[in-house]
């Protein structure tokens, strides 16, 4: 059997198994929805500032303190989670039982893998940006760099799988991640790029400087900086416009859509990671 079809076997595997283990999907909803309680709070309370002719006096901390408490938030899902894939991979139904399992025993090594996957990630992109400054390999640098930061996301697709199957520390769990990419590469690529056109992984965030205030949520960028406007508390002269409130209210169903979508898609294709795992492992 080709690869790609042992992939193709791996998919409807792995359909099956989220269809009768829909709690998978419960903790990202969750997360997703406490997003929006907040953004429809914060969006309230500016409205009534600006309508009541108040100042926007400790906006900027209280979204410090949102991305504080967001970010750990995240990683307490994402720890959690990993416990359901590796059980639903294996064949075993899942709950909150499970769920509580491994936020109890991933939680520290998810923190340290993901801070670890920032410096990588920001080491190899740095020896990218240094091509930009030849002149001639503009073009090549560009094409190199979605190459090699994909073929770093392939390279370490599966140390979650790893770490929730052997029980490894970071570090080996990264090694035998790279171990297990090289013998499935291209069909694991694909599945990596096809991901990252949901979360926003695949976009070369580089490019955006001067436009920084963008949310992204659930995979739709969503743009503070509207007309007057401007979250981070940077543009006090005109911020928070009513016309602009508005707008960003109109955008959140949008943003609520698509990040079903997101969530529906990128728990799947996790999924389909430890499911490609463990079956090639010998796992279960």
């Amino acid at each position: 059997m080709g690869q790609f079809s042992e992939l193709w076997m791996y998919c409807k595997e792995t359909l099956e198994v989220v269809r009768r283990r829909l709690f998978l999907f419960v903790p990202r909803l969750l997360m997703t929805g406490l997003v929006f309680v907040f953004i429809m709070l914060a969006v309230g309370t500016i409205l009534v500032r600006r309508l009541s002719g108040g100042g926007m006096f400790g906006l900027p901390l209280a979204l410090v303190i949102f991305t504080g408490l967001f970010m750990l938030v995240h990683l307490i899902v994402e720890s959690g989670q990993i416990n359901l894939f590796a059980r639903a991979a294996a064949g075993n139904s899942v709950g909150m039982q499970d769920f509580r399992e491994g936020v109890r025993r991933f939680t520290g090594r998810v923190f340290i893998g993901g801070v670890l996957y920032i410096l990588i990630i920001l080491i190899t992109g740095f020896i990218i940006v240094m091509f930009f400054a030849i002149p001639f390999l503009n073009i090549l640098a560009i094409i190199g760099a979605f190459i090699v930061m994909l073929a770093v996301s392939v390279f370490l697709s599966a140390w979650k799988a790893a770490l929730a199957f052997k029980d490894l520390g970071v570090v080996e769990a990264f090694g035998d991640s790279f171990r297990f990419a090289k013998e499935y590469f291209w069909p694991l690529a694909l599945v990596v790029f096809i991901r990252g056109l949901f979360d926003g992984n695949n976009n070369n965030r580089g490019q955006r400087g001067g436009q920084g205030g963008g949310l992204n949520i659930g995979g739709l960028d969503v743009n503070l900086n509207l007309p007057g406007v401007n979250m981070l508390g940077m543009d006090t002269g005109s911020m928070m416009q009513l016309g602009s409130i508005m707008a960003l209210m109109a955008v959140i169903p949008l943003a609520a859509l698509a990040a079903l979508v997101t969530i529906l898609a990128t728990v799947y294709l996790d999924q389909l990671v430890f499911v490609i795992y463990t079956r090639r492992e010998n796992l279960g």
